[in-house]
């Protein structure tokens, strides 16, 4: 990951950080504090990627459930 492209993920971790808290998704608030803390940090970047993905899987999930109980 180039230099911009750790600023904006972090600031897009730091957004998404409170819809996360409010909606009761802990594991994803978790996971959006580890990525901000490596970059802040100046921590191990190669964790990154798979926080990136785990956080997409998370959200994705947490989406998936919202849709399903405002369907049935």
């Amino acid at each position: 990951l180039e230099q911009q492209n750790l600023a904006d993920l972090k600031l897009k971790a730091h957004s998404i950080k409170p819809q996360a808290q409010y909606l009761g998704i802990a594991a994803l608030k978790d996971v959006l504090i580890e990525i901000e803390s490596i970059i802040r940090n100046n921590g191990n970047k190669d964790k990154l990627p798979r926080l990136v993905e785990e956080a997409e899987r998370i959200g994705d999930a947490a989406e998936a459930e919202i849709n399903s109980l405002l369907i049935n």
